[in-house]
């Protein structure tokens, strides 16, 4: 029963954290203009890492704002459990964990539900 249950919570985590808001493809096979290519070359030294970053309250784009963080930023939000997915950058993240509403804040990553224990079932007959 205590499995059912776990399995049964952890379904219900990955599918509210794997609700992705965004559908933009990038297009392919598209001559962009140079200095749209500078720029890439600058956003390269910026790399951004998505993490999870759960709230203590409600928070609006105006609050990230204010670490940061740009509306393009969030990926996705999980307002039901005050948490949103984030792309940040080392001086975002740095910036946002010392915020005042941040309760917990980790990088995104595939999670799995490890195998049970096996049964023993050698007193069964």
């Amino acid at each position: 029963m205590k499995r059912y249950i776990m399995l049964m919570s952890m379904s219900l985590l990955l599918a509210a954290c794997s609700t992705n808001t965004d559908t933009k493809e990038p297009s392919e096979n598209v001559e962009e203009p140079k200095e749209n290519i500078e720029e890439k070359d600058v956003d390269k030294d910026m790399t951004k890492t998505r993490y999870i970053v759960s709230f203590n309250r409600d928070v609006t784009l105006e609050d990230l704002k204010e670490y940061g963080v740009e509306e393009s930023d969030v990926i996705n939000e999980m307002d039901n459990m005050n948490m949103k997915t984030i792309d940040l950058d080392e001086s975002q993240y740095e910036s946002l964990k010392e915020a005042p509403f941040v309760t917990h804040i980790e990088a995104d990553e595939e999670i799995g539900i490890p195998p049970g224990e096996k049964e023993d079932k050698s007193d069964e007959m």
